[in-house]
């Protein structure tokens, strides 16, 4: 080390680089995987789906299945629909373009703790079946597409070739449940599921157990529900079961699950 000084400075300061950067991309898996939620530190949310398929399946929840599941007030203290995937055309000044969005209903955006930079965030009013389309729009897509345009609120968005009202913006800091460009609010998507994109779209929620109810029985308690529904339904046709994952386990592959 004393005869090769400048190889041995090299040496020390490649293996001091590399162990920090180790350590930090274990941090940031950590913290965008493993970790829990701000919003849930005590990791008490969990996403209602079916069977373990997650949202990878193409099945979903059709508007009458979801509403006899948040029915279940024995079962949830708290349920916050929403659709966490969906890849939607936007027509915006620079053309056509195919874009990351989620729908969200008003109290799963309360929840996440978003804070729009403009405008308003979605109201109960919107969560509504068939309600009218709104839209936030990411910083990011305000800034590239819209340069930043201060008077956005209020304009029209040409969505798969629907013109729908921009109620905000939310800030580059807000990334959930992704990192969408587009959220648009819940009571909108019953359109959606009607069109050719319905196979796309994943009808869920964010959930939260009553005290004293175990995850099990939640799901003994779900089946029940399903077995009540009178036909058509998707979840009988096809023998999809009601499943609760944690929040964090929900975006993990099954391997890279904790037992």
């Amino acid at each position: 080390l004393c005869r090769r000084k400048v190889k041995s400075v090299i040496i020390l300061v490649t293996f001091t680089v590399s162990v920090m950067l180790s350590l930090l991309t274990w941090s940031l898996f950590r913290a965008l995987l493993l970790d829990p939620p701000y919003f849930d530190p005590n990791g008490e949310y969990y996403v209602l789906t079916h069977t373990d398929k997650k949202w990878a399946s193409a099945g979903h929840f059709t508007m009458r299945e979801m509403d006899a599941y948040m029915a279940r007030e024995d079962i949830f203290s708290e349920i916050h629909p929403l659709t966490f995937f969906k890849s939607i055309f936007v027509n915006t000044p620079g053309g056509n373009e195919r874009l990351l969005a989620a729908y969200l209903s008003s109290s799963v955006l309360q929840l996440s703790g978003a804070r729009p930079i403009l405008g308003q965030l979605f109201s109960k009013q919107d969560d509504k079946h068939n309600a009218p389309t709104k839209v936030l729009l990411s910083e990011r897509l305000w800034n590239n597409s819209y340069s930043s345009d201060p008077y956005i609120v209020g304009k029209s968005i040409e969505i798969h070739g629907e013109a729908c009202a921009i109620v905000g913006v939310l800030p580059a800091t807000y990334r959930f449940p992704n990192d969408q460009d587009v959220w648009l609010n819940y009571g909108s998507l019953d359109a959606i599921m009607q069109s050719q994109y319905a196979k796309y779209a994943l009808r869920t929620a964010l959930v939260k157990l009553k005290p004293g109810v175990s995850k099990k029985q939640a799901i003994q308690g779900l089946i029940i529900t399903r077995n009540s529904l009178s036909p058509p339904s998707r979840l009988l046709e096809h023998n999809e079961i009601p499943f609760l994952s944690g929040y964090r386990q929900f975006f993990l592959p099954n391997e890279m699950q904790a037992n």
